[in-house]
């Protein structure tokens, strides 16, 4: 196996796929790379067991064949590279040779046999999405993903089908994102996938803001999104999901409106001098004005107010500020609304005049 190919084209997909692959690997096959030559067309794959990234590529001078190398070397080397170098890679018995001018590397291979395959998917259901609204409704929803959450459904991101939408669910317990579209195919039929933490983050990577579609299939155990030269497999989270509806069906006692950059800023001024443990601020409400409060451990405070479009009696409820932060980043519009149904319940964030995106949030004792 031998190919050619610039540092430029190369660095493109060792960039994409490389962040699969762990630095640290308990099983020695997953650090390494798989490099495919058949004809003028390189495929890259790597893999950590769950999720599998390939990535196709023209090449103008190359002899069949494949290889495993080590994932992270070979990309550390390309990028130590000139931006004008040519590389070539040609194995060599266990080991393959990395060349570019007097720059010479041999790298230890593993057998190709044993590098794990995901060729045996079988599809059940597709759908398709373009790359624009993929990345927009992934971002508007994985903030609240857990993070090594003891209950395994939280540590992923719901990709619901229901009632021809589409909707997006993440939570961690503490709050919870929703985003939805109406989506209409042929004979689509409900269903729910859970995908992993890290595969919603690998896609995030991957996907850009244009009309290109997005292939998705999906079986019981397996989920694929592909793309013209790139394809992204991944094992789906196994567990049943929280029942997010009753959450976002609370019937509101009051609505406020705020502005939504001012808000923002009031939030991260405050910010400055909250307890670092547990993030809270004070928010005081009453008619037409807003009162926000912070303090930490040293006795230090901050204190913040703005108009709001409120005329309901007076209440104060205490917030994680990265909660609410995290929320406000993802709504668009001037103005946000905070949908209440009782002082301990969730509270309901969205943009004005509409519930998509809708942001639940737990108050917290302070």
């Amino acid at each position: 196996m031998y190919f050619e190919v610039t540092r430029k084209a190369l660095m493109t997909p060792l960039k994409m796929i490389a962040s699969v692959v762990e630095r640290k690997q308990a099983v020695l096959i997953l650090s390494q790379l798989l490099l495919q030559v058949d004809g003028d067309q390189l495929t890259l794959t790597a893999t950590d067991g769950e999720i599998e990234l390939k990535y196709h590529m023209a090449i103008g001078n190359g002899q069949a064949g494949a290889v495993t190398l080590p994932a992270l070397k070979l990309y550390d080397i390309c990028r130590a590279l000139g931006d004008s170098a040519i590389i070539s890679i040609r194995q060599q018995q266990q080991q393959a040779v990395v060349q570019s001018g007097r720059s010479r590397f041999v790298l230890q291979s593993l057998l190709v046999a044993d590098f794990p395959s995901n060729e045996g998917f079988i599809n059940e259901t597709e759908i398709n999405l373009s790359q624009n609204s993929l990345r927009y409704f992934l971002s508007k929803t994985q903030f609240a993903i857990a993070q090594q959450d003891a209950r395994p459904a939280l540590n992923g991101l719901l990709i619901e089908i229901k009632d021809q939408r589409l909707n997006f669910v993440a939570t961690d317990g503490f709050r919870l994102a929703f985003a939805s579209e109406i989506f209409i195919e042929n004979q689509l039929v409900n269903n729910r996938i859970l995908l992993p933490r890290k595969t919603v983050l690998e896609l995030l990577k991957i996907l850009n803001n244009s009309e290109e579609m997005v292939k998705i299939q999906l079986n019981q155990q397996q989920v694929r999104f592909s793309l013209p030269d790139l394809r992204l497999t991944s094992r789906l989270i196994d567990r049943p999901y929280p029942d997010y509806e009753v959450i976002l069906a609370h019937q509101a006692s009051a609505i406020i409106t705020l502005d939504c950059q001012q808000f923002k800023q009031i939030l991260q001024r405050v910010a400055i001098l909250y307890d670092e443990q547990y993030k809270g601020a004070r928010l005081e409400f009453s008619p037409n004005l807003l009162k926000v409060s912070a303090s930490n451990p040293e006795h230090e405070q901050a204190f913040d107010e703005m108009d709001i479009d409120y005329n309901g009696d007076n209440f104060e409820v205490g917030f994680n500020v990265m909660y609410l932060l995290d929320a406000l980043a993802c709504i668009d519009t001037a103005k946000v609304q905070l949908h209440i149904s009782g002082v301990y319940s969730s509270y309901l964030l969205c943009p004005q005049d509409s519930q998509n995106p809708q942001y639940a949030i737990m108050p917290m004792r302070l």
